[in-house]
């Protein structure tokens, strides 16, 4: 069994942790298709309502394993170590990252340390970032002569903005992550992980089908006008009153002056 990838399950909460600390949790082949099937079986699994992605040790993912670039540069695509899909030698990291835009459940980052190159592209792919006050965040694919972060990271901050993190080949402390909105939680370090775990928790008691729906809402209205924006939005409304059990308990509990119960469905 590959332990490159734990899972552990509880209280409608999944967390997968990327586990190669001796190397910063960098992806490799195992470790990219792993994250990738552990997405989309959480994505239809209905005990999962959250799912937080963090790292073991003190990186959250340093980016794509050196000795796979090292083999991918010799023309060893089939290297284990190339963090590459071994059929049409796609980069991993954006399949999973793809998996976790589209995926109809909230996802956390839990960015416990180092963030460069692809753990950095991931984080920007899930839907909150919740960073421990001594993690830094960036790209250093400039350093290596490569390309990137023109796609999650810029949708994230901006073009210009996530343009200069690439070009400088800087690393994102905390609180300017916090500022320029790379981060929506900072947490000491000591109080990191219960600080995650609590908001995990308390997202996974509100109605997660609802918030899924208001995902493929932001996704669909990317690029859109304002007029198809909120042509989209009407009819995003009458899905979630027709489809969502959760859309009906929480109009009924306000009615009602109650606490909604919400089950994800």
């Amino acid at each position: 069994m590959s332990t490159s990838l734990i899972k552990q399950h509880g209280d409608g909460v999944v967390w997968l942790r990327l586990n190669r600390p001796d190397v910063l949790n960098a992806i490799d082949r195992p470790l990219g298709l792993e994250l990738t099937a552990a997405i989309e079986q959480a994505r239809i699994d209905p005990k999962v309502r959250v799912i937080v992605l963090t790292g073991e040790g003190r990186a959250f993912c340093s980016g794509d394993d050196i000795e796979g670039l090292r083999a991918y540069l010799a023309g060893d695509l089939d290297s284990e170590r190339a963090a590459v899909d071994p059929h049409d030698h796609n980069a991993l990291y954006l399949r999973a990252a793809i998996a976790m835009v589209q995926c109809p459940k909230p996802i956390i980052a839990a960015i416990n340390g180092v963030c460069f190159g692809a753990g950095a592209e991931l984080a920007c792919a899930a839907d909150i970032r919740c960073m421990a006050r001594s993690a830094k965040i960036g790209s250093g694919l400039v350093k290596i002569g490569e390309v990137g972060h023109a796609a999650f990271l810029g949708a994230v901050v901006g073009a210009t903005r996530a343009f200069e993190i690439y070009a400088s080949g800087r690393a994102v402390a905390a609180d300017e992550a916090l500022t320029i909105g790379l981060t929506h939680h900072v947490y000491d370090d000591g109080d990191f992980q219960d600080s995650v775990t609590q908001l995990a928790q308390r997202l996974a008691q509100m109605p997660t089908r609802v918030i899924g729906l208001q995902k493929e809402l932001r996704n669909a209205c990317e690029g859109r006008s304002l007029v198809e924006r909120a042509l989209l939005q009407e009819e995003a409304h009458r899905r979630c009153f027709a489809e969502m059990e959760d859309a009906r308990e929480g109009a009924l509990a306000f009615l009602e002056k109650r606490k909604p119960q919400f089950t994800g469905r």
